[in-house]
């Protein structure tokens, strides 16, 4: 569901999770406002609408990959690469790793999310 915004009340209502449960679009339409900073707050809202986490969680992947790489490069005679033990404990970092970063991608997009909405007065100050 596409919503538009008329005032600073109706968008602090999003900061409630169910409040923006079906929202996939929201637009800002401010009588008076400098229209650059509207399409700006817009974008920063509509992308942390649809934030996942899914970015970061990658790049956790990676880095716990390439964690993974070094220790077995500077000692590779601790690392028994038949063993399931070894594959079973590889598979258990990098599945942490990128639930973590999971994790730390949705606190930081709600972050986003939440800053977009707190910035959105001093939008609509600005020209008045």
């Amino acid at each position: 569901m596409d919503i538009i915004i008329e005032n600073p009340t109706e968008l602090h209502t999003l900061t409630n999770r169910r409040a923006r449960r079906g929202v996939e679009r929201v637009t800002l339409v401010i009588p008076g406002a400098e229209e650059e900073a509207l399409r700006r707050t817009e974008r920063a809202i509509n992308r942390g609408l649809h934030a996942c986490g899914c970015e970061t969680g990658a790049v956790f992947l990676v880095a716990g990959a390439v964690l993974l790489a070094g220790r077995a490069l500077l000692d590779p005679n601790q690392m028994e690469w038949a063993s399931p033990p070894t594959w079973w404990g590889a598979g258990l970092v990098l599945f942490t790793a990128t639930l973590l970063g999971k994790m730390v991608g949705l606190v930081w997009a709600e972050w986003q999310f939440r800053a977009a909405i707190n910035r959105f007065p001093e939008v609509t100050d600005s020209e008045h």
